[in-house]
C-alpha cells in the first residue's frame, strides 16, 4: 500500500511539472494566453529577424487591437540600453506606436515591449540586425 501511495504522489508531482513547464513556468498564465499575447502584435518594422543596410529611424509596432504600450527597451547586443529611443506613453490606447530610434552602429538589437489592453498584460520582444 505504501509504494501504491508512493508512486500516485511521484505522478502528481510529475503531472503538476509537465503542466508549469507547459505554461512556459508563469503561474496562472495557460499556453492560450501566451499565444494571445503573442498574436497581439500584428506587425514590427524593422521586422522581427530583419537585416537592415542602414539604422532604421523609428521602430513601429502594430497591434491588432488597440492597447496601451507601457515600455519600450531597445538593447544592443551585449544587452547595454541604447540611449537616445525617445519612447512616451500615449494618453489613449492605439493600433500603432511609432519610436524615435538614435543612430545605430553595425550590430544585432533587442526590442523588449509591455503593453495592456484587452484585460491583459503582455510582453513581447523582436530583433533585429544593422549591417
Amino acid at each position: 500500500m505504501k509504494q501504491v501511495l508512493t508512486a500516485i504522489a511521484v505522478a502528481g508531482a510529475l503531472f503538476a511539472a509537465q503542466a508549469y513547464a507547459q505554461r512556459g513556468g508563469h503561474g496562472g498564465h495557460d499556453s492560450t494566453e501566451h499565444a494571445h499575447t503573442a498574436a497581439m502584435l500584428a506587425s514590427s518594422m524593422p521586422a522581427d529577424g530583419a537585416v537592415l543596410a542602414q539604422s532604421p529611424r523609428t521602430l513601429t509596432l502594430v497591434f491588432a487591437h488597440p492597447v496601451m504600450l507601457q515600455t519600450v527597451a531597445l538593447n544592443d547586443e551585449a544587452g547595454a540600453a541604447v540611449q537616445g529611443a525617445t519612447f512616451r506613453r500615449a494618453a489613449t490606447a492605439s493600433t500603432t506606436y511609432s519610436v524615435a530610434l538614435p543612430t545605430m552602429e553595425s550590430g544585432a538589437y533587442q526590442v523588449r515591449w509591455t503593453a495592456t489592453g484587452s484585460g491583459h498584460d503582455m510582453q513581447g520582444q523582436l530583433g533585429f540586425t544593422v549591417e
